[in-house]
């Protein structure tokens, strides 16, 4: 696995106007400083390990719910290499905001995962 300082290149700078994230067995392992703005964390050790599903309300505006629809939306990028759409997230106060994701499946030491990035709507 890369080191801290790789992620970080690939999360394409903490200073961007969007949010990057990588996902790895269904959980954010790496963010950069924009997501920690974006959730009103603290830290990134505070949701950091979570599935995305426990950042979004139980339910998305299409009625669908938040874990199955997550993984499907991730199952699709891993088919097709890449996903495009919105999503409904919450933040650490509660507060529901809508970002579109876009969703590119990358590999890393020969380990696929996904690239993610958020853009706040």
């Amino acid at each position: 696995m890369k080191d801290k300082d790789s992620f970080g290149e690939l999360l394409s700078l903490d200073k961007s106007s969007y949010g990057f994230l990588l996902l790895k067995d269904g959980k954010f392992i790496a963010c950069n400083d924009k997501v920690i703005e974006m959730l009103g964390y603290q830290y990134k050790e505070e949701f950091l390990n979570l599935h995305p599903a426990r950042l979004s309300p139980l339910l998305q505006p299409d009625g669908a719910c938040s874990i199955t629809k997550a993984h499907e939306m991730i199952q699709h990028c891993y088919d097709k290499g890449e996903h495009q759409f919105f999503w409904t997230h919450l933040r650490k106060d509660g507060e529901e905001f809508v970002c579109e994701i876009t969703l590119t499946k990358i590999f890393m030491d020969a380990e696929p995962m996904v690239h993610v990035r958020w853009s706040e709507i």
